[in-house]
């Protein structure tokens, strides 16, 4: 536990006999200023320094709060920074998935972009890398149709690799 201090820095008035003989606490401000306040955060009354002093389960309890607290913080920042990841990869694949739907099928062909950032642009030093491929189905339908795939990979802040990819089947218009 805790020792009692060698200087008392509390006083006892004599004549009273319990707390219900309390009827009044006074803090005296000797050079107050327009700008000073007093917070009192708890006060404690008892006849033994020990009694005043919390327990140190108690104490060992409030820590152990504040521990998951700040674990549980660590974790929603981390996961809102997933999502984000997340989010972003998705737009860049979708972006690319609508830009290959509006072209001619011989336009359309296999792609690796590098260094993409969030807004799609190449060679600035993003994250984020997008690979296109572009299949013929098995007939009858090769004839008419493309198979397009986009694959959007990043490495992930808290390791590994993280891939999003989306599918279409696109015809050909006549």
């Amino acid at each position: 536990g805790v020792t009692e201090p060698a200087t008392a820095d509390a006083t006892a008035i004599s004549g009273v006999t319990g707390i219900g003989a309390l009827s009044l606490f006074s803090l005296r401000n000797f050079s107050p200023e327009a700008a000073d306040t007093v917070f009192i955060d708890e006060l404690r009354l008892g006849t033994t320094f020990a009694a005043v002093i919390p327990e140190p389960s108690t104490l060992a309890l409030s820590a152990i709060g504040m521990l998951a607290v700040a674990r549980m913080q660590m974790l929603t920042v981390r996961n809102t920074s997933v999502g984000n990841f997340t989010s972003q990869a998705t737009m860049l694949a979708h972006q690319k998935m609508e830009e290959l739907k509006t072209m001619a099928f011989a336009d359309l062909n296999n792609e690796v972009e590098n260094d993409i950032d969030e807004e799609g642009n190449t060679g600035t030093g993003g994250v984020y890398n997008r690979t296109t491929t572009i299949t013929t189905p098995a007939a009858p339908l090769g004839d008419h149709a493309r198979q397009i795939q986009v694959q959007v990979q990043w490495n992930a802040a808290h390791g590994g690799n993280r891939t999003i990819e989306i599918n279409s089947l696109t015809y050909e218009r006549w």
